[in-house]
């Protein structure tokens, strides 16, 4: 009984935050020890598939649409717009380099990624966190759960590999 309450308040947690929660604060809302939460994220994998739903993690776990079923219903969101290619390739530059500034990206294209950011901001597919380093505060760029529903994956792990051709002289 203990297991299927605790199971519950997972979910629970995990239907009322959008955004996703990571496990130290599924830990302080739930009172549910962080080694014992994926044992139950296993089981509300179980739960929530046949709805149509998937469990995505990244930086935060959060309940999402499975991408199939979302392809068949007419519904826009922000996040389901079409990408531009520069937009893309910014978000591919923040998914594989995670977490990263804007000013490494900007370095990496040679062009100012200030558009396309913002962009992604407001799609809610990247966030953007600080950090203090010394006495400088640094904001870094990483995906969302979001970012993970609209690939249609489940963790970062699942991304493509980038496979580095080898310089010829």
């Amino acid at each position: 009984m203990k297991n299927r309450e605790d199971t519950q308040k997972i979910l629970a947690c995990l239907y009322m935050s959008p955004q996703g929660m990571n496990l130290a604060q599924l830990e302080d809302a739930t009172g549910i020890s962080s080694s014992e939460i994926p044992k139950h994220l296993s089981t509300i994998k179980s739960i929530v598939a046949p709805l149509g739903l998937q469990l995505v993690q990244g930086n935060k776990i959060a309940l999402a649409v499975d991408n199939t079923v979302l392809q068949s219903i007419n519904i826009k969101t922000p996040a389901h717009d079409t990408l531009s290619p520069t937009v893309l390739e910014v978000l591919a530059i923040i998914a594989y380099r995670q977490p990263i500034t804007q000013i490494e990206i900007d370095e990496l294209r040679g062009v100012s990624s200030e558009q396309s950011v913002k962009n992604l901001l407001e799609k809610e597919l990247i966030m953007s966190t600080t950090r203090k380093q010394n006495a400088i505060t640094i904001s870094e760029l990483t995906t969302t759960t979001h970012f993970l529903a609209h690939m249609g994956i489940n963790s970062l792990t699942q991304l493509p590999k980038i496979h580095h051709e080898k310089e010829q002289q």
